[in-house]
């Protein structure tokens, strides 16, 4: 499942976690595509709720799951209003 596509709400945080759930349920997919600028850092995010959640639930162990996650990218953090950079003088 990809997690890159989504705009910045917490609704949408709530469907995407809602389809890591019902995806990951399912049985038919179990890896997890994402990365730190996808979303501005809420991808991420969302598929840990999501996971601790299954987990939590005895749903999932995190061993039957794989998520694939990038570096490098300096993003901004849009639950935080970090920016990607910041000037120091």
């Amino acid at each position: 499942m990809g997690t890159y596509i989504g705009d910045l709400s917490d609704d949408h945080d709530r469907l995407m976690e809602k389809a890591v759930k019902t995806c990951v349920e399912s049985g038919g997919i179990n890896m997890l595509d994402t990365a730190i600028n996808y979303r501005y850092q809420k991808a991420e995010r969302s598929i840990g709720r999501a996971l601790s959640s299954l987990i939590k639930e005895g749903n999932v162990s995190r061993e039957e799951v794989f998520v694939a996650s990038k570096a490098g990218y300096l993003t901004e953090d849009a639950d935080n209003g970090i920016p990607s950079f910041t000037v120091v003088n």
